[in-house]
């Protein structure tokens, strides 16, 4: 496993897009910017972190690591602006991307893709929907993925459910799944994704790839 050097952060920079991290560049000690994701934000503070595991797991293993971030075009023509309930009550659309081709739109460099990973754009929640995942697993020979990330119940839920779909099995880690709703988040682990696929703890999926 890779390791983390520690920093403090000194300086809050500028925010990054709206949406449900809300995070933020910020400078640290070292002089250096980052991404900071706040313990108070709509996330969690566990967003990293889960993410940092989900690539770890997969590389430990030598499984292939598939990456897929939300990204819309700078001129929002792609942005989702159906109407939901959601919607209504925020006053902002369902889905809020961040824009291609920025910085924001990327990864820290913690969890930064490696060379002999694999990264998809998508412009809505699943990792599936028009994003060329499926073949790429079909092309690898894979019927099996295990997955991470958020949220849970947005883009996790919806990408398994897709999966299955797809004839595909999925393992979802716990450890590597977050939301800034806790009762939706305990809810897609606890109920919701049960049907439709293996909801495992970090050890139990570690146990099963050494099997």
């Amino acid at each position: 496993m890779m390791k983390l050097r520690p920093v403090t952060a000194g300086r809050y920079v500028t925010p990054l897009r709206e949406g449900g991290s809300l995070p933020a560049i910020i400078e640290a000690d070292d002089d250096g910017l980052y991404v900071l994701k706040f313990r108070g934000a709509g996330q969690g503070p566990k967003a990293l972190i889960a993410e940092l595991l989900a690539g770890e797991i997969g590389r430990a293993a030598g499984l292939p690591v598939i990456y897929t971030t939300p990204v819309s075009r700078a001129d929002g023509a792609d942005v989702v602006m159906l109407p939901t309930d959601l919607s209504a009550e925020t006053g902002l659309p369902p889905l809020s991307n961040a824009v291609e081709g920025t910085a924001e739109a990327g990864f820290p460099d913690e969890i930064a893709p490696r060379l002999e990973d694999y990264v998809f754009l998508k412009r809505r929640p699943s990792a599936f929907y028009g994003t060329g995942v499926a073949e790429l697993l079909h092309m690898l020979r894979r019927d099996i993925i295990i997955i991470g990330g958020g949220a849970t119940n947005r883009g996790v839920e919806t990408s398994v459910r897709e999966a299955f779909n797809l004839d595909l099995a999925s393992v979802v880690v716990r450890e590597c799944c977050w939301s800034g709703d806790p009762a939706a988040h305990a809810y897609s682990l606890d109920k919701a994704m049960k049907m439709y696929a293996r909801i495992r703890s970090l050890d139990e999926v570690a146990a099963m790839l050494r099997e």
